[in-house]
C-alpha cells in the first residue's frame, strides 16, 4: 500500500514537467514546421505554425494534450524520477517566478509579426509587433526587429530533417 502512495505522490509531483516537456516539444515541432512553410514560400501555412507556438502559451490548446500526457504519465512507473530531477535543474536556471516563456511567447510573436508582413497584413503584424515588444520587456522596436531578424536568419534545415523527417513537397 505505501508504494501505491509513494508512486502516485511522485506522479503528482512530475506530472506538471512531464507536461511542460510535451509542450516544448510541440513548440518546436510547429517552429520548424513554419520554417519549412517559410522556405516553401506557404505563408499561411507559416502562419498557422507560428500561430500554433503562440497559442500554446496561453494554455487554451492544451487541454487535450495534458489529458494524453496524463494518460501516457500514468502508466510509465519510472518516469517521475527523470521529470523530478529535469524539474530541478530547470528551477535552478529560471529568475525566481519566472520560466522565461514571456521571452520565448515575445520572440514567436516577432516572427509572427515578419510572417504576416511577408503576407501583406500590416495591421495584425503591428499588434504582434506590440504584444511582442511588450512581453519582451522593452521600449526599441527596431532593436527587438533587429533581435527577431537575426532568430529567423538561423537555418533550421538541419533541425528540420532530424526532428521532422525528409521535406516532403
Amino acid at each position: 500500500m505505501f508504494g501505491v502512495v509513494a508512486a502516485s505522490a511522485l506522479w503528482a509531483l512530475a506530472l506538471p514537467t512531464y507536461n511542460w516537456v510535451v509542450i516544448v516539444n510541440y513548440r518546436v515541432e510547429q517552429g520548424l514546421l513554419a520554417d519549412r512553410a517559410a522556405a516553401r514560400g506557404e505563408f499561411a501555412a507559416e502562419e498557422r505554425h507560428r500561430r500554433n507556438v503562440i497559442a500554446s502559451f496561453s494554455g487554451e490548446g492544451f487541454r487535450t494534450i495534458t489529458r494524453q500526457a496524463e494518460d501516457d504519465f500514468s502508466s510509465r512507473a519510472v518516469l517521475p524520477l527523470p521529470m523530478l530531477l529535469l524539474d530541478r535543474m530547470r528551477e535552478g536556471h529560471a529568475p525566481p517566478g519566472h520560466d522565461g516563456g514571456d521571452i520565448v511567447e515575445a520572440i514567436e510573436r516577432g516572427r509572427l509579426a515578419t510572417a504576416l508582413e511577408r503576407a501583406g497584413r500590416i495591421d495584425e503584424a503591428n499588434a504582434e509587433w506590440s504584444r511582442a515588444l511588450h512581453l519582451w520587456g522593452g521600449s526599441d522596436l527596431q532593436k527587438f526587429r533587429s533581435s527577431i531578424e537575426a532568430v529567423s536568419s538561423v537555418d533550421s534545415t538541419a533541425a528540420q530533417q532530424a526532428i521532422l523527417g525528409a521535406d516532403q513537397p
